[in-house]
C-alpha cells in the first residue's frame, strides 16, 4: 500500500487543503500545533471511519462548520483507490455519513460501515476487525501515536499481554479456552437435566411390559366375541326371512287400508261438492234473470256522432282563434293611428330635418289617419260579430257532445250486463256437466272400494306379533355382542396407543440415555484434553513470537540507544527488561530519549512481527512514525537515519518538528498555522 495524497474539508485546522504523499522516506514538517497529526487522523478516518473511544467526529469536524470531509487516494497491490467520508453536524453530535469508494474508475456510494468492510478486504486485514471499534493491526504496524505506544509499555502485564494477544490475533486461544469453559458449564448443567430425563427409565420399561401382556388378554378377547357375533347374525338372518313375509303382508294390508280410507274420504268428498253445485246453479240462475231485467237500450252510432261533433268544434275553436287575433291587430291598428294624430297635434319642428311643420301637413295626416281609424273600426265590428257567433255555435257543440258521452257511457254499462250475464250461463252450463259426471264416478269409486275390502279380508297376520317379538330379541342379541366387541376392540385400541405411546417414551429415554453419556464423555474430552491442547498451542505460538519479538526488539533498541552498557530484553510476559551492568533498570527511571527509543523500538519489533505473523497483510511496505525523536540527542538522530534505512519500507511518513530530520529524508511538506487555520507549504 502506498499513500498518494489526502484532501481536507473543514477538518480541524483545515478549511480546504490537499497534502500530497511520496514515495519513500517523507517528513510532515512544522510547530508543536500546527496540524501535522491531524493529517494522520484524517488518513485513518478517510479508510476506517469514526472508532468509538479513539477518533470522534466532533474532534475532526472544524469548530463552527456543519459539514466536512475527507478524501484518500492510495495504490494497493498496483491498483488506484480513492475513498470519501463525510462528516455532518446535528443538534448535539457530529455523525458521520454515506461516502464512497472508487477502484480502478469503478464508483460504489455506501454507507460507513460498508465503506470499512470494503477496505479491510482490500487491505487484507482478518474481517472480523469490520464489526471492531479499534483497528489494532493498522495502529501497531502502520500508524501508531507515539504517546500511545509508550502506554503499552508502561502499562500492567496484564493489559500488555491482552493487547498483544488481540494484535497478534492470538486471542482467539484465549477466547477458545474461554468458551470451552462456558460449553463445559453448560455440558454439566445439560447432564442433570438429561439425568433428571432419565430417572424413571426402568419404570417406563416395567409400565410397557405390563400393557403388553394386557394387550395379549384383550386380543384373545376380541376373537371370542368375534365367534359369538358371527354366528348371533346368521340366527338374526333366519328370522329375518321369516320377519320379512310377514311385514309384505302386513304392508300390504296397510296400503289397502289406506286405499280404502281414501276412496271413502273422496267419496264424501264428491258428495258435498255435487250439493254444493247445486247450490250455485240456483244462485246463478237467480242472478242471471236479475240482469236481464236491469238491461237498458243500446244507442247506435254515437262514437261516430262524437267524432263527427269533436271535429266540426274543433274547426270553430280554430276559427274563434284566428278571429281573435284579427280583432288584436286592428286594436293595435287603431291604438297607432290615435297616437300619430296625438303626436302631430303638438309637433312643431320636424325631428329629422328641424323644418317648421305647416298646419295643412297636419291636416292633410289628421285626414289620413281618420280614413284608416274609420276603416278599421268597420272591419272591428265585422270580428267582433264573427266572435259572437262562434262562440255561440261552439258552446252549442259542447251541449250536444255531453250528450253523446252519457249515452256511450250508457252503452258501456249495457254491455257490461250483458258479458256477465254470458259468463254466469256458462258457469251453470259447466257445473250442470259437473253434476252429470260426478254420478258416474261416485259408481267407480264404491266399485274400487268394494274389490279392496274383498282383498284385505283375505289377508291373516294371526303369527306376526309373535314372529316380530322373536326376530326383535334375537336382534337385541347381536346388538349387545356388537356393543361388546366394539368396546373391546376400543379397548384393544387404547392399550395400542398407551404401549406405542410407552414405546416412544421408553425410545426417547432410552436416547436420552445415550445423549447423556456422550454429553459427560464430551465434557471430560473438552476439560481434560481439549482445553489443554488450545494453552499448548497458544504457549507454542507465544513462544514463537516472543523469540522475533525478543530478538528484533534488543537489536532496535541497540541501533537507537546512546550507552552501550544498556541492554533490553523481554519477559514471559512481553515485558521489557533494562538491563545496565547486570543490574535491571526501571522504566520510570530511563531518561526522556532513552524512553522513546524503547518505546520506537518496541513499535518495530512489533511492526515486523505482526507483517510477518499475518501474511495476508497488505500493509507491509507502510509506516507512519508520529513523533519518533521525543527527547533524542543529536546521535540519536543520526542513528534513527540508520535504523530507517535498514527498515528497507517503501513509503516512510514520519511527523517531526525536528529541523535535522529533514536532513535524511527524501521530500519535506512543511505545515504552518495562523489564527486557527493551517496552510500546506
Amino acid at each position: 500500500m502506498r499513500l498518494v495524497f489526502v484532501k481536507l474539508h473543514n477538518i480541524r485546522s483545515y478549511t480546504s487543503a490537499t497534502v500530497s504523499f511520496s514515495s519513500g522516506s517523507m517528513l510532515l514538517s512544522g510547530d508543536i500545533g500546527s496540524g501535522k497529526s491531524t493529517i494522520l487522523l484524517a488518513v485513518e478516518f478517510a479508510l476506517f471511519g469514526l472508532m468509538s473511544g479513539t477518533l470522534s467526529g466532533n474532534a475532526l469536524l472544524r469548530n463552527g462548520k456543519n459539514e466536512g470531509s475527507v478524501e484518500l487516494k492510495f495504490t494497493v497491490e498496483n491498483r488506484e483507490v480513492i475513498i470519501k467520508r463525510t462528516l455532518k453536524r446535528l443538534k448535539d453530535k457530529v455523525v458521520q455519513q454515506s461516502g464512497y469508494i472508487i477502484i480502478e474508475g469503478l464508483k460504489k456510494e455506501l454507507t460507513a460501515t460498508e465503506l470499512k468492510s470494503e477496505v479491510i478486504k482490500l487491505l487484507g486485514y482478518p474481517e472480523e476487525l469490520a464489526s471492531k471499534s479499534k483497528n489494532m493491526i493498522f495502529r501497531y504496524t502502520v500508524y501508531t501515536p507515539q504517546e500511545e505506544m509508550k502506554q503499552i509499555v508502561l502499562e500492567s502485564k496484564d493489559e500488555r499481554l491482552e493487547t498483544l494477544r488481540r494484535v497478534f490475533g492470538i486471542d482467539k486461544y484465549k477466547r477458545i479456552r474461554e468458551n470451552c469453559a462456558i460449553y463445559a458449564r453448560e455440558l454439566g448443567t445439560r447432564a442433570k437435566f438429561l439425568e433428571g430425563k432419565t430417572i424413571d427409565i426402568e419404570e417406563k420399561g416395567k409400565r410397557l411390559q405390563e400393557l403388553k401382556g394386557n394387550l395379549q388378554i384383550a386380543e384373545k378377547r376380541h376373537e371370542e366375541l368375534r365367534v359369538v357375533l358371527e354366528e348371533t347374525g346368521k340366527k338374526v338372518a333366519l328370522a329375518k326371512k321369516k320377519i320379512l313375509v310377514n311385514e309384505e303382508q302386513s304392508k300390504l294390508a296397510g296400503e289397502l287400508t289406506l286405499h280404502i280410507m281414501h276412496i271413502t274420504q273422496t267419496l264424501v268428498d264428491k258428495i258435498a261438492q255435487k250439493e254444493k253445485n247445486s247450490a250455485d246453479i240456483t244462485k246463478l240462475n237467480k242472478e242471471i234473470e236479475r240482469l236481464e231485467s236491469e238491461i237498458a237500450p243500446v244507442y247506435e252510432n254515437t262514437e261516430k256522432e262524437v267524432k263527427e261533433k269533436a271535429a266540426l268544434l274543433k274547426k270553430l275553436e280554430e276559427e274563434l282563434e284566428a278571429n281573435s287575433k284579427e280583432i288584436g291587430r286592428i286594436k293595435a291598428e287603431l291604438d297607432i293611428s290615435r297616437m300619430l294624430s296625438q303626436k302631430i297635434s303638438s309637433l312643431s319642428q320636424c325631428p329629422t330635418c328641424l323644418q317648421r311643420v305647416e298646419e295643412n301637413h297636419k291636416s292633410m295626416i289628421f285626414t289620413r289617419e281618420e280614413r284608416k281609424s274609420a276603416d278599421s273600426g268597420e272591419r272591428l265590428q265585422k270580428h267582433l260579430a264573427l266572435e259572437s257567433t262562434l262562440k255561440e255555435k261552439i258552446g252549442k257543440q259542447r251541449l250536444e257532445m255531453e250528450v253523446l258521452r252519457k249515452k256511450i257511457d250508457q252503452n258501456e254499462v249495457t254491455n257490461l250486463k250483458l258479458n256477465m250475464i254470458a259468463e254466469k250461463r256458462r258457469l251453470a252450463s259447466e257445473l250442470l256437466l259437473s253434476q252429470t259426471n260426478f254420478k258416474n264416478e261416485v259408481g267407480e269409486l264404491n266399485s274400487k272400494k268394494l274389490d279392496m275390502q274383498k282383498k284385505l279380508a283375505t289377508i291373516n297376520l294371526s303369527d306376526f306379533d309373535t314372529e316380530k317379538k322373536a326376530y326383535e330379541e334375537m336382534l337385541k342379541r347381536e346388538q349387545q355382542a356388537a356393543v361388546g366387541l366394539a368396546g373391546n376392540t376400543k379397548e384393544i385400541e387404547g392399550l395400542v396407543r398407551e404401549a406405542a405411546t410407552g414405546e416412544a417414551e421408553l425410545s426417547a429415554k432410552l436416547q436420552i440415555a445415550a445423549e447423556l453419556e456422550r454429553t459427560r464423555k464430551l465434557r471430560v474430552w473438552l476439560e481434560d484434553n481439549f482445553m489443554n491442547l488450545v494453552a499448548a498451542m497458544e504457549r507454542q505460538v507465544m513462544a514463537e513470537v516472543h523469540s522475533e519479538f525478543s530478538t528484533l526488539l534488543t537489536q532496535w533498541f541497540k541501533a537507537l540507544i546512546e550507552d552501550e552498557l544498556v541492554n533490553v530484553r523481554l519477559d514471559d510476559e512481553f515485558t521489557p527488561i533494562i538491563e545496565q551492568n547486570g543490574y535491571e533498570l526501571e522504566v520510570e527511571n530511563l531518561s526522556g530519549g532513552e524512553k522513546t527509543a524503547l518505546a520506537l523500538a518496541y513499535r518495530l519489533a512489533l511492526n515486523r512481527v505482526i507483517n510477518d505473523i499475518i501474511s495476508t497483510i497488505k500493509t507491509k511496505d507502510l509506516i507512519i512514525l508520529d513523533e519518533p525523536t521525543d527527547g533524542f540527542s543529536a546521535e540519536q538522530l543520526d542513528k534513527l537515519r540508520d535504523v530507517l534505512e535498514e527498515l528497507r519500507i517503501g513509503q516512510v511518513i514520519i511527523v517531526s518538528h525536528e529541523a535535522k530530520v529533514e536532513g535524511f529524508v527524501d521530500n519535506v511538506t512543511r505545515l504552518s498555522k495562523e489564527g486557527h487555520m493551517t496552510t500546506v507549504g
